[in-house]
């Protein structure tokens, strides 16, 4: 039996800016790895940007990850990266930026080796569907919202248009940091939000029945579920608020 999660996790309101002074061991530049709209709107972008600049790190946005992000993105975002001299990355968002995040930490780290373009991001799906070790650059993930669990997994789940389907990566790689605030979530349209707490549902129930789960885990699971149970009521209305005091 055992329990290994790495990831250091800080929750509450304000967190990103409270402890953004954790983000100088990460490296000195950054690349922030989210989508064009939503982080800009519930300010977990900005709240990011600010604590790289208190800490006086440079940064790079590539805002252009799309639901479901693909390979593709990966490994212009990778290219990106290498040409910008990134050596960490800020993932701000839901499951797509956080899981696309890992992918660009593993492939920027390891560019294709080639003296005509030495940030080169070639054989994109092989590598990152082949089973060899590899390392990659650190990550934090900025969650803003309650489905995907991504900011403290080692999963990350691509789109690959070569086959027609989306993949778990062959690689484990886990963020060293998260930034849980749940006030991200006030800005989330109804729809969004129901849909991202089912999933949380259904990750909590699969965590606890999964055959690989034992009795440190389902801890978890089963507060979880409690949890999720006692706030069940805010998303029977379209009118949904979410509390202000207990994130």
């Amino acid at each position: 039996m055992r329990l290994y999660m790495p990831t250091k996790v800080f929750f509450g309101s304000g967190c990103v800016l409270e402890n953004g002074a954790e983000l100088k061991a990460l490296g000195s530049r950054a690349m922030i790895v989210t989508g064009k709209h939503s982080s800009r709107i519930n300010g977990s972008l900005a709240a990011v940007e600010q604590a790289l600049q208190a800490n006086g790190q440079t940064y790079v946005i590539f805002d252009e990850i799309e639901e479901n992000p693909s390979v593709e993105t990966v490994a212009v975002a990778a290219g990106i990266a290498v040409k910008e001299q990134v050596d960490f990355f800020v993932a701000v968002g839901g499951g797509s930026p956080m899981d696309a995040a890992k992918a660009i930490a593993l492939m920027s780290a390891n560019p294709k080796a080639d003296e005509a373009n030495p940030s080169a991001i070639d054989h994109a799906e092989e590598r990152l569907y082949h089973p060899e070790l590899m390392q990659g650059y650190p990550v934090a993930a900025v969650p803003t919202t309650s489905g995907t669990g991504s900011e403290v997994t080692p999963y990350a789940i691509l789109t690959r248009h070569d086959l027609h389907t989306k993949q778990s990566i062959a690689h484990k790689w886990f963020a060293d940091l998260a930034f849980v605030d749940a006030g991200y979530l006030k800005t989330s349209s109804y729809e969004n939000m129901v849909s991202t707490c089912v999933d949380a549902l259904a990750h909590l129930i699969e965590s606890y029945l999964n055959t690989n789960a034992n009795a440190y885990n389902r801890i978890y699971s089963a507060e979880g579920l409690r949890i999720w149970g006692s706030a069940k009521e805010y998303l029977l209305s379209s009118g949904i608020k979410i509390p202000d005091e207990g994130y």
